[in-house]
């Protein structure tokens, strides 16, 4: 069934489409030693071993946005160099309450053993621009990079892009590698290694390595990280969570978060999102790119309060701007990678994410509205945000601008029959993070024309693997009628991890009307 799975894919980079970009060869890709740039840059802080305590609480005021220009992923933003372009972007990323942007360094562009000092530049110019603009940045390092035989040249490459931003304010933090994987035994020794020597290039900055979700949930990704590495361990762990509808986020962040407890290492989630791409959405949505926005705000909002509820520091992101066709190498235009942007790819339009994510970072506010009065609607026919419809074909479904109990909108639905398998029904799972045994009240108004059949509010309850676990039923409606309120209460089973709120209209020869839920 369809529970505003926002059906998320991670933005895969790794390997994307990658050839042989003359990757760390023993004897490197004919760049000479002394073109390495040699200006270290001007800010330093005391080289001190990290604390714990004191490194959650710098993770914790942490807020950082993913980047890559508009006109220029991926490899295309240090081919096509756009300072002037970079530093608008930083001021729109500060404007939005972020303090840290990730910088992703591949090998593509910066070669082994020593990249060009044009690419160095590139990058100290970078680091540079996010400081004028009151940000740190985050370095992610050997990005497509897959030869980890290759020990020797990988040291040298960290000497030449780490080493100069030893100790460095400006940086807030290194991730080794974006989304390592956990089961290549090669990458795993590689990071052994790796991940010390890094460290010690770095200084007092703190060093982390990202697993995806991809393939497991991703708390297995991270366990199966850990196991690897053995004595090993970064200074904390980065999960990026996409796969599954939202409301998994705060149990996969609780299980992630147990993990990175038994090596007293904090997390955070270092990617999340969502494409407002048409080809990710079910005939079941409101077909516009309104619905889709407001379907990838609502992720991000339950991205939100589940790091909130569970502690951790805020997700970063995925990703500042829809890129503009033709700008990421390896996928066609049609992709969805080109529509994960919380801005449209002429850089200036929001999406409604921005708002969302603009107060969450300036204040931690996050808002758990779900159109409850229907006020907001789009697509042909009109059809109410965030409201999926369940069994599309067993009736009519629309919004209605003619009949509100307050406001100036409701939804409705006609000429319903039924099956043996449900009803016909707007649905959402509300944001909220559902606690087993707890009893929660869902209430909605109602109004009838010559309503016959079945018109209810249910509460269904769905465990870990999205299994039905029970649900109940409330309200009746007959005839013509005013607006009246019905309402169902009942309580969270064992195991329950979501629930989904149905308005329900089975075998009515009439119309009924909703609006105004409510849920607690």
């Amino acid at each position: 069934m369809n529970l505003i799975s926002l059906l998320r894919s991670p933005s895969f980079r790794v390997l994307a489409g990658l050839t042989v970009f003359c990757i760390f060869a023993v004897v490197g890709c004919g760049v000479n030693p002394s073109e390495m740039a040699t200006s270290a840059p001007p800010l330093t802080r005391a080289a001190t071993q990290v604390q714990p305590n004191t490194l959650q609480s710098n993770l914790n005021a942490m807020k950082v946005m993913n980047y890559y220009p508009a006109d220029a992923g991926w490899s295309l933003m240090w081919e096509n160099w756009n300072s002037t372009q970079i530093n608008t972007d930083f001021a729109l990323i500060a404007s939005l309450h972020a303090n840290t942007v990730r910088i992703i360094i591949n090998v593509k562009d910066f070669t082994a053993p020593t990249p060009s000092t044009t690419m160095l530049n590139e990058l100290s110019q970078m680091v540079t621009l996010a400081h004028s603009n009151g940000l740190q940045v985050q370095l992610t390092l050997f990005d497509w990079f897959t030869s980890y035989t290759n020990i020797t040249a990988s040291k040298s490459w960290v000497d030449a892009v780490v080493t100069p931003y030893q100790n460095d304010p400006r940086v807030a933090f290194i991730e080794l590698q974006n989304e390592m994987p956990t089961t290549n035994s090669a990458a795993m020794t590689w990071a052994q290694t790796m991940i010390p020597y890094v460290k010690t290039a770095a200084g007092s900055i703190p060093v982390t390595i990202s697993v995806t979700s991809a393939g497991a949930n991703v708390s297995v990704n991270l366990q199966s990280l850990i196991t690897a590495l053995g004595s090993t361990q970064p200074d904390f762990y980065d999960i990026h969570q996409y796969y599954g509808a939202p409301y998994q986020d705060y149990y996969s962040i609780v299980e992630s978060q147990q993990v990175a407890a038994t090596q007293g290492r904090p997390l955070i989630v270092g990617e999340f999102g969502s494409s407002t791409n048409a080809a990710d959405y079910s005939t079941s949505d409101a077909q516009s790119l309104t619905s889709y926005e407001a379907l990838q705000d609502y992720g991000y909002r339950q991205m939100f309060l589940a790091a909130k509820t569970a502690g951790i520091p805020a997700p970063a992101p995925w990703v500042l701007y829809d890129f503009v066709p033709g700008s990421l190498s390896n996928y066609p235009a049609s992709s969805d990678q080109y529509n994960y942007g919380i801005y449209l790819s002429d850089g200036v339009t929001p999406k409604t994410s921005a708002a969302s994510l603009s107060s969450y970072f300036g204040s931690g506010t996050v808002s758990t509205s779900m159109n409850n009065g229907f006020e907001n609607y789009s697509g042909s026919p009109s059809l109410p945000l965030l409201w999926t419809i369940y069994k599309p074909t067993l009736g009519n479904f629309a919004s209605d601008t003619t009949h509100a109990h307050s406001g100036a909108a409701s939804a409705k639905i006609w000429n319903s029959t039924t099956s043996s398998s449900g009803n016909p029904s707007f649905q959402i799972d509300p944001l909220t993070v559902i606690v087993p045994g707890t009893s929660y009240t869902a209430s909605v108004y109602v109004m009838g024309l010559n309503a016959t059949g079945t018109t209810e509010i249910c509460l269904s309850w769905f465990n870990t693997s999205g299994t039905y676990t029970g649900g109940s039923c409330g309200g009746s409606l007959s005839g013509t009628t005013g607006w009246k309120q019905i309402s169902v209460t009942a309580t969270a089973p064992a195991g329950t991890i979501y629930t989904v709120i149905y308005l329900t209209s089975a075998s009515n020869t009439g119309t009924a009307w909703f609006d105004d839920v409510t849920f607690q």
